[in-house]
């Protein structure tokens, strides 16, 4: 794999933010940008499954954007062959917690088998990818203590859907640099 392409899991059309406070549809009249309204800042939300900002197989669940204080919560499903590639995020602490399926994630260099029910505790600057091999599907949700990861998974969605080439490791630091993540390889 020499690049993110649409095989990767950022990719897809956006859904708008389920309507705060109540059991009704998703609202339809929600910014662009996603952000909750005020009542769902003050008093919180509830989302069901699969609602949420959806990116292709990855949904933000949680950002500022929708009512935080800074943590972020994204739902990603990753099939294999896949690889988020070998990365670190300068300033913010990651947990994984694997919901289904099965993959492997990558500790500095040392490779371990992930499934239902594990948890996965990186902390900031800390050298890691999580990749599912051919056959393997892992579903995680992926916890951050800062933005950064949002904003870098809308980043790479904007590009994938105005240009379907496949990104260099260049590209994917320039999208990925200004919200605290640094790649080491795409592999």
């Amino acid at each position: 794999m020499q690049g993110l392409n649409r095989g990767m899991p950022i990719i897809a059309s956006c859904a708008l933010l389920l309507g705060c406070g109540s059991d009704t549809e998703p609202a339809s009249d929600l910014p662009e940008a996603h952000e909750a309204s005020s009542a769902a800042r003050r008093l919180g939300y509830i989302l069901r499954p699969g609602e949420g900002e959806v990116l292709g197989p990855d949904i933000i669940k949680a950002s500022p954007r929708s009512g935080t204080q800074g943590s972020v919560m994204i739902q990603s499903t990753l099939r294999g062959p896949f690889s988020s590639g070998r990365h670190v995020h300068l300033e913010a602490d990651e947990l994984f917690y694997v919901v289904g399926g099965s993959g492997m994630i990558s500790l500095g260099s040392e490779d371990h088998r992930i499934g239902d029910g594990y948890v996965v505790f990186v902390p900031a600057g800390s050298e890691h990818r999580i990749f599912a091999t051919e056959g393997q599907q892992v579903e995680v949700i992926e916890f951050l203590d800062r933005p950064g990861l949002d904003e870098e998974f809308r980043a790479w969605h904007r590009r994938m859907a105005d240009d379907s080439t496949t990104m260099t490791l260049e590209e994917v630091n320039e999208l990925s640099r200004p919200n605290g993540t640094v790649y080491r390889t795409l592999q």
